[in-house]
């Protein structure tokens, strides 16, 4: 997951496009593997409480992981 990000970072990154990515599948909304992958991946890397400084949510979009 954070391979995938890292190769768009500072562009928001679809739940469709990670589960695509990271499971060969179409995203289901219902589905929320990737909502909490992304929640594994903060606490790994010390992001775990809003607001977020690494990892951030696009609302009705997906992921973007912020340069700097």
């Amino acid at each position: 997951m954070l391979v995938i990000l890292e190769k768009n970072i500072g562009k928001t990154v679809s739940r469709d496009d990670c589960c695509q990515a990271l499971r060969g599948i179409v995203y289901d909304f219902s589905n929320r593997s990737i909502d909490m992958r992304i929640s594994g991946l903060r606490k790994k890397i010390n992001d775990a409480k809003a607001p977020y400084k690494m990892i951030t949510t696009v609302r009705n979009k997906g992921y973007m992981l912020l340069n700097g």
